[in-house]
C-alpha cells in the first residue's frame, strides 16, 4: 500500500502514481479515477460499498425514511462479506458464493432504487436522490467484487490504513493548501 500526498486532486496525480499500472483499482465515486481510466486501457474500477452505505445511513438521518430499506439490503451484502471473512475463504470461493448468494441482493437492490428514484415524493435534490443517483452512477463498478474474489467490498481496511480518515480530520481536505510537513508541525504538542 502506498499513500501518497499531492496539492492538487485532478487526475494527473493518478496518472503519476499509477503510471502503467493495469487491473482492478479500488476507489470511492470520485471522478478522477474514471478519467484516468478512461486515459489508460487495462483499468477496471471497482467502487466502495461503504461509501454507498453511508449516503443512505445520511438520507436516514435527516428523516428520509425510505432510505431504511436500500440500508437493510447493503447489510444483507455485508453480512455475507462477514461469513466469507470468518470463514477464512479465499478468492475463488469468496467469488463463488458472492455470485450466488450477493448478485440475486444487488439485483433486487438495484430494482428498489429505480422504483425509489420515481416515487412521488422524492426529490431528486434530497439526500436520498443524491444517494440513488450516486448509488446507481457508480452500478457497474459496484458489481465488480462480486465476480472478483481477491476485491474487497470497500476500501475501508485501506483508507484507515493509509491514514486518510486521520489526514481529512487533520487538514479538512486530501490535497490543498496544507502541506502534510505544516500539518505534522501543527499537530507536533
Amino acid at each position: 500500500m502506498l499513500y501518497q500526498w499531492h496539492p492538487g486532486r485532478g487526475s494527473e496525480c493518478l496518472d503519476d502514481l499509477l503510471g502503467d499500472f493495469r487491473g482492478i483499482l479500488q476507489c470511492d465515486g470520485y471522478a478522477a479515477y474514471g478519467t484516468h481510466a478512461l486515459k489508460h486501457s487495462g483499468i477496471a474500477l471497482a467502487a466502495c460499498w461503504a461509501h454507498v452505505r453511508r449516503k443512505f445511513y445520511e438520507a436516514l438521518q435527516t428523516g428520509q425514511t425510505l432510505a431504511a430499506g436500500p440500508l437493510k439490503a447493503i447489510g444483507g451484502i455485508y453480512a455475507i462479506e462477514k461469513e466469507l471473512r470468518q470463514s477464512q475463504a479465499g478468492p475463488a470461493e469468496r467469488a463463488a458464493i458472492r455470485q450466488r448468494q450477493t448478485t440475486p441482493l444487488i439485483e433486487t437492490l438495484r430494482t428498489d432504487l429505480l422504483l425509489l428514484r420515481g416515487h412521488a415524493t422524492l426529490l431528486p435534490k434530497s439526500p436520498l436522490g443524491r444517494a440513488i443517483d450516486y448509488t446507481l452512477a457508480l452500478w457497474p463498478k459496484l458489481e465488480v467484487f462480486v465476480q472478483h474474489g481477491e476485491v474487497e467490498i470497500d476500501n475501508n481496511g485501506t483508507e484507515t490504513r493509509s491514514g486518510r480518515q486521520q489526514w481529512e480530520r487533520r487538514t479538512g481536505s486530501l490535497s490543498g493548501e496544507k502541506t502534510p510537513e505544516s500539518v505534522a508541525r501543527s499537530s507536533t504538542p
